[in-house]
């Protein structure tokens, strides 16, 4: 393992799964493993990505897919590097949601869109998470990451919903990989986001936590 002159994470949204294909919303209740095109992405676009990240680990959602993705790119390392699990990376609960296709949601959700854009959304009427209940898990997740992987660089590998609400906070967070087979995605699956972790990140994701 280098030392590094910087902390730098790099949040990696898992490959394709069929739900994903088929447009339904997996969240934590439809805990599915990758698709065969899913598998060939990582094989053939996200793999000669991350060899050039360099990683010293990587920390994985306990979710089948993010594991799956995570395995594959571990496996193509020349040195493997440790692979870590902490579940607070874990997609979204959507509740009864969970399983549906995106047009029967926004049905029962009619402000989905806007409650997504603006990270205001509420799925504990379908038995799901809010956004403040996703943003406090996750946001001190990245906190104890960059606290005590401090000057390393740490692979992330987590779902949409959570570098959307990353996003969201932290604009700054640029993406480094965008698969251009989904390019209609603003979050696609195997997309790669940089974000090198300074002071004021620190104090501002512990303004957020409080």
């Amino acid at each position: 393992m280098h030392i590094r002159e910087n902390t730098t994470l790099y949040f990696i949204r898992h490959a394709q799964t069929p739900s994903n294909f088929a447009n339904i919303k997996q969240g934590i209740k439809i805990d599915e493993y990758l698709s065969s095109p899913g598998v060939l992405d990582v094989q053939k676009n996200l793999i000669p990505v991350i060899k050039l990240l360099d990683l010293d680990l990587i920390i994985t959602s306990h979710l089948h897919r993010a594991e799956e993705t995570a395995a594959l790119l571990r496996q193509s390392l020349k040195n493997p590097i440790p692979v870590y699990h902490d579940h607070r990376f874990r997609e979204r609960d959507f509740g009864s949601l969970s399983g549906k296709p995106m047009e029967e949601i926004k049905k029962l959700a009619p402000s989905y869109d806007e409650d997504e854009k603006n990270q205001t959304y509420d799925y504990t009427r379908f038995g799901g998470e809010t956004a403040e209940q996703v943003r406090f898990r996750v946001l001190t997740a990245v906190l104890d990451v960059a606290s005590n992987y401090d000057h390393e660089n740490v692979g992330i590998m987590t779902h949409g919903g959570v570098i959307r609400a990353l996003l969201f906070y932290f604009p700054n967070i640029i993406r480094v990989f965008h698969e251009t087979q989904n390019v209609l995605k603003d979050i696609a699956n195997c997309d790669v986001y940089e974000w090198g972790i300074h002071q004021k990140d620190l104090d501002d994701l512990k303004a957020l936590i409080n």
